[in-house]
């Protein structure tokens, strides 16, 4: 029987519901009531994974000091949530955490610890997909976005300034892509590509890392550089993935039936007939199928029943389709999160939500800038 950490202050009766939770998947759950005694306990121990409440005193302190541990490397964290709406989603996951889940989900905690049963907390991806510079002076918010490249399957080297970057670049081969915070000393994230493109690296992919006051106007400037931008300060760290993907492989929207839009926002799936719905975030939309990010994804071939809020719109949608592919954490190959593919059973789907649901992903597509 392997552990599990659930940490914060949590009364006896959701103790006791958490104990049975990962009972139900063969897993002993200890508890820490606060985050410093969590990381004494931790201390050369790898769980199966790590649950923690949100809210807790010091929690973004601590997700970081979790990524600062080798052997904690690969070992999720799941963070508790008090309502599913998409800014406590989305805030969890820029914290650094896998997955999130509802607090007192207690389906949610066996399904996730049973899904991990077979998971090795030292595991490395190969890797397979060249070296990444990443430039971002806090050394916190590095080490998050530093993970999500590395658990990609990139090298990665670190630079907290532009001179750091054009030294680290010249030790190993041509990087792959560069990704930059927008304030990167001393001339930003569009200086770091002119320096790290200099001296026959040739057009090396960037993603800038913006706020949300200066994305727009960098947007502007992306499109002209070869460059594409995360523009929000609480967006997932996994973002970045996704530009990547696009910028690495300029080609592949040329043979999709239809081009991948970055959309982040909460969702709720369930297998066909079921009332009890799984929270997740989405990671990208297409007019045909969506991606959703999530450590509890159902198996391929699965029914699905699906609801979400398309870009720009308050009204929810209800849509039907199948489970197509999944991605784990240790699943070998591809730069992305884990969750899963669904592909739209248009036929399937009421209209008019098809139909919202349609318009929502064509307004967003004839816009010159649509990268959430």
């Amino acid at each position: 029987m392997s552990e599990t950490l659930v940490v914060g202050r949590l009364d006896e009766h959701a103790r006791e519901g958490i104990r049975l939770s990962a009972k139900r998947a063969s897993a002993d759950a200890r508890f820490c009531a606060t985050v410093r005694e969590a990381s004494g306990m931790l201390r050369g121990a790898a769980p199966r994974a790590i649950f923690v409440d949100g809210g807790a005193k010091g929690v973004e302190e601590f997700v970081d000091w979790v990524r600062t541990q080798a052997h904690l490397f690969s070992v999720p964290v799941v963070m508790f949530v008090p309502v599913p709406n998409d800014h406590a989603y989305n805030e969890a996951h820029a914290m650094g955490a896998d997955d999130v889940l509802l607090g007192g989900d207690s389906g949610g905690i066996t399904r996730r610890l049973a899904n991990l049963s077979d998971f090795d907390p030292s595991y490395r991806p190969r890797l397979t997909q060249g070296r990444a510079l990443l430039g971002y002076p806090d050394g916190g918010r590095r080490r998050v976005l530093g993970r999500v490249l590395r658990q990609a399957g990139f090298d990665v080297s670190f630079g907290a300034d532009i001179a750091e970057l054009e030294r680290v670049a010249g030790q190993g081969d041509t990087p792959a892509l560069l990704v930059a915070k927008d304030d990167l000393p001393p001339a930003g994230a569009f200086g770091a590509a002119r320096a790290i493109r200099g001296g026959g690296r040739g057009d090396v992919p960037l993603v800038a890392l913006a706020g949300s006051a200066t994305a727009q106007g960098m947007r502007r400037e992306a499109h002209e550089v070869g460059a594409a931008v995360v523009g929000s300060d609480w967006a997932p760290p996994d973002h970045l993935l996704f530009l990547a993907n696009e910028l690495m492989r300029p080609g592949v929207n040329d043979i999709r039936a239809s081009e991948r839009i970055l959309f982040g926002a909460i969702c709720a799936f369930r297998k066909a007939g079921e009332l009890e719905p799984v929270y997740g975030l989405t990671y990208n939309i297409s007019r045909e199928g969506l991606f959703i990010r999530t450590l509890d994804p159902p198996a391929n071939g699965t029914e699905i029943w699906f609801e979400m809020r398309p870009p720009h719109s308050a009204r929810a949608v209800h849509l039907r389709g199948t489970a197509v592919w999944s991605k784990g954490l240790d699943t070998p190959g591809g730069a992305a999160p884990p969750g899963f593919g669904m592909r739209i059973s248009e036929a399937a789907c009421p209209p008019g939500d098809l139909r919202a649901f349609h318009e929502a992903y064509e307004a967003v597509r004839r816009s010159p800038i649509y990268f959430n």
